[in-house]
């Protein structure tokens, strides 16, 4: 049983701020790919601010938000909703790693994603598309096996042989390549030791189906 402890109300305001004038944490040890920032700016485009960012009123310094903070800089948003709380520096880093560690513990329910997941329609389809994907990585372990039994690892050759027929894609940026590889399930994989080689070679090796190129170009 919980012990019963009041909690402190730590809250001490709401206000519209200029996101220039929020100062980043220094410990705040989270790292933002360009998919996750992509998405998060989509989200915005979408529904707008639906979550403050918290930040300390005693420093300026932000606790949490720190991505959302960042895109409405680049992104030129004259203001940004900060929920102010008045705590000292050491608490902060208590709050910083709380917050985040204690989100990352939390489970799936798979029925209700999957309930969830039937009723989300965005307009945007690139984020409809990365919502999906992260959706099918938190599905059971069954599933995703299916989906690599489908797809067909092989391992990575060294180079491309002069009697085979190869369709080479390249992309100029990581978005493109992160958004080709959610649209045709290709997910990293370990190889093996390649015979003509005397390291092992780590990175994406996928076959898949004709079927699935045909298909997907059809969408």
């Amino acid at each position: 049983m919980l012990d019963v402890v009041p909690w402190r109300n730590r809250i001490v305001d709401h206000t519209d701020e200029d996101p220039n004038t929020l100062a980043a944490h220094p410990l705040n040890y989270r790292v933002h790919e360009l998919l996750q920032r992509k998405a998060t700016y989509d989200s915005l485009a979408e529904v707008g601010q639906v979550k403050s960012v918290l930040a300390n009123k005693r420093t300026g310094r932000l606790l949490d938000g720190h991505l959302r903070c960042a895109l409405a800089v680049s992104g030129r948003q004259p203001t940004i909703q900060v929920e102010w709380v008045d705590v000292s520096e050491q608490e902060e880093a208590n709050i910083i790693a709380l917050l985040n560690f204690t989100e990352s513990m939390a489970g799936v329910d798979d029925e209700r994603l999957q309930a969830l997941m039937a009723e989300v329609k965005v307009d945007n389809p690139q984020l409809q598309e990365t919502l999906e994907y992260e959706a099918r990585k938190m599905l059971p372990k069954t599933n995703k096996d299916k989906e690599e039994k489908e797809a067909g690892t092989y391992e990575i050759s060294p180079e491309l042989f002069e009697r085979q027929d190869y369709l080479v894609f390249y992309f100029e940026n990581e978005f493109d390549w992160q958004v080709a590889c959610q649209r045709f399930g290709v997910h990293k994989v370990e190889a093996g030791k390649v015979s003509t080689s005397t390291f092992e070679r780590r990175g994406v090796g996928r076959v898949l189906p004709a079927r699935v190129l045909l298909e997907k170009s059809h969408d």
